[in-house]
């Protein structure tokens, strides 16, 4: 927190967040409030998918997916390029069907948004009336 600079590996943590969702129908953190969130992913190194499923994780996409995941943006993968090229590398015992796809999420479907903490405060803005200077225009 307070590096001005970033770079193109802000996008990196980022997939690694959504990877980290498809992998476990979680998110990678959760708190009560969106600063308890945005502390988190500072200053807490994440739980690994695997221990947050049943289903078994190839060990090499869970170290991918932690290594987009660092706090440090030195030790995440250098650019999107080389995160393909080691996802190629990563063994699969059965190949992603839609059968498996539709069993998988009717087992992990997400709670609904307004069941999520994060995500009902996040959306609780699109009711709220829109301050522009000292005028209030209301939400249309």
């Amino acid at each position: 927190m307070g590096d001005v600079q970033t770079d193109h590996r802000v996008d990196l943590y980022a997939l690694g967040c959504v990877a980290y969702w498809l992998l476990t129908a979680k998110l990678v953190f959760e708190g009560d409030s969106a600063m308890q969130v945005m502390f988190h992913h500072v200053q807490t190194a994440p739980v690994p998918p695997s221990q947050r499923v049943e289903l078994p994780i190839p060990a090499e996409l869970e170290a991918l997916v932690m290594q987009c995941l660092e706090k440090d943006p030195q030790a995440r993968p250098a650019s999107a390029d080389e995160i393909r090229n080691r996802l190629e590398q990563v063994p699969v015992a059965q190949p992603w069907t839609v059968e498996r796809a539709k069993q998988w999420w009717s087992t992990h479907r997400p709670q609904s948004p307004g069941d999520r903490p994060a995500a009902e405060m996040l959306l609780s803005h699109e009711e709220r009336e829109v301050r522009i200077g000292p005028r209030v225009r209301p939400k249309s």
